[in-house]
């Protein structure tokens, strides 16, 4: 016959319980870390190789109202770059967010600076007349740096 269970023998036995029911705990906790990470990192993959697709995606707006080869252009681009800062981050909320004051930099230079700089080539390809020089005076007046006597400021300077 086997002697009576005593409170020793009982309080070591819940403790194991409890010892085995923690350690299975954390065990599954680890396994579930170990997934979401693994998600995490094929998310990641695939987002780099589906960078075409979500770049059609977004400016599909661009694509039906008008040609969009120059924006595929500027796209060819700035992939690379933008492959690298993906590859470079673990996760692209960790990229810092444009201060406002940069962007207001940014609006400016696109609708000021760029009018300026499409009205210096209108210049450019056009002579007093409104007709369309031929490119070796375009050239000539691009090395010299003035339009029609005209010297042309310096435009980007101040970014």
């Amino acid at each position: 016959r086997a002697p009576p269970p005593t409170e020793a023998h009982s309080e070591d036995s819940t403790f194991m319980g409890m010892l085995g029911v923690l350690s299975a705990y954390a065990g599954l906790l680890l396994a579930v870390t170990a997934g979401c990470r693994e998600f995490l990192q094929q998310s990641r993959r695939l987002q780099r190789t589906t960078l075409d697709d979500s770049f059609e995606e977004v400016y599909a707006d661009f694509f039906i109202h008008n040609d969009g080869e120059d924006h595929r252009a500027r796209w060819m681009n700035v992939k690379p770059k933008v492959t690298s800062i993906l590859s470079s981050i673990t996760c692209a909320s960790s990229l810092k967010p444009f201060p406002s004051w940069e962007m207001v930099k940014i609006d400016a230079c696109l609708t000021k600076d760029v009018w300026h700089l499409r009205q210096l080539a209108r210049m450019l390809r056009l002579d007093a007349n409104g007709e369309v020089r031929p490119s070796n005076d375009r050239a000539g007046a691009a090395r010299k740096g003035h339009l029609n006597g005209v010297v042309s400021a310096p435009v980007l300077g101040n970014l």
